[in-house]
């Protein structure tokens, strides 16, 4: 098993988590974190991870979601869509 030690990144930066099941979708959520393992784990403790399995995109170039947005999990496709058409129509990437 690979410790949080060993995949953290010196920096944190958002990630995007997908979580699903054999039932189908579960949701989403943006949390910061050095890594996988670390952004799971904080989702869990913040209580945006639903359990089942998860996709985890890191997005280090990106900036802030929007507003309230972060942390929470997320389950309906077009708000979805919207929050993520919004953050990129707002975000500044980092350089």
């Amino acid at each position: 098993m690979m410790s949080v030690e060993r995949e953290s990144n010196p920096v944190a930066f958002w990630h995007y988590l997908s979580f699903a099941d054999e039932r189908g979708f579960l949701g989403v959520c943006w949390v910061k974190a050095r890594g996988l393992i670390d952004a799971c784990q904080i989702a869990r403790k913040r209580g945006c991870n639903p359990g089942g399995e998860v996709m985890c995109l890191g997005l280090p170039k990106h900036g802030e979601p929007p507003d309230g947005t972060a942390y929470v999990l997320h389950t309906d496709k077009d708000e979805i869509d919207r929050l993520c058409d919004q953050w990129k129509q707002t975000t500044r990437p980092l350089e």
